[in-house]
Parts: structure tokens; sequence; C-alpha cells
């Protein structure tokens, strides 16, 4: 069986975007492709993970904020980083 987890509530990509280079403190540009942008007339307005059949199955719930989530696996990455496990290349673009 396949199950959703997640919070419940809706986040755009511009807020967990907004959230990460906050977090990183980058100051790297952001380009958005127009075509690949809901369209504005689109009857789905919001995509919201629904962990219900999860919760009744294992009762997981969450518990961690997508900021401090987001913290937190940045941290691990920039750990891993500082051990040489990630390799350092950066001319990479988002």
């Amino acid at each position: 069986m396949a199950y959703n987890a997640g919070s419940g509530l809706a986040v755009s990509i511009e807020e967990a975007l907004n959230t990460i280079t906050d977090i990183t403190n980058s100051k790297k540009t952001i380009i958005s492709d127009e075509s690949r942008m809901r369209p504005k007339n689109s009857e789905v307005k919001h995509l919201i993970a629904c962990s219900k059949k999860l919760n009744i199955a294992t009762y997981w719930k969450s518990k961690v904020s997508l900021k401090n989530g987001l913290k937190m696996t940045i941290d691990w990455w920039e750990e891993r980083y500082k051990d040489n496990k990630v390799r350092k290349s950066s001319n990479f673009s988002f």
C-alpha cells in the first residue's frame, strides 16, 4: 500500500525556495520558467499531502516544521560537505 507523508499544509515552491535561501544565506539567482508555471485558470489551486492513511496505519504525525526540517537537512549536507563527502563544484544553478 502507498502512503503520503506531509503536514497537511500547503507550501508554494516560492515559499520553500525563500526558506532555503534564508537558511543558507544564498545569493544565487533563481530562474523561473513561465512555461512550467501552473496556468492562472487552473482548477488545481493547491496540492496538499494527506497523511491520514499513514497516520491510521502507523500513528505517524508530522512533528517538524518545514523550516526546521529544511534546516536539519541543510545542516546534514553542510557537515557532509565539510567532511569531503560531497563534490565541491560550485558551477551549478537553480
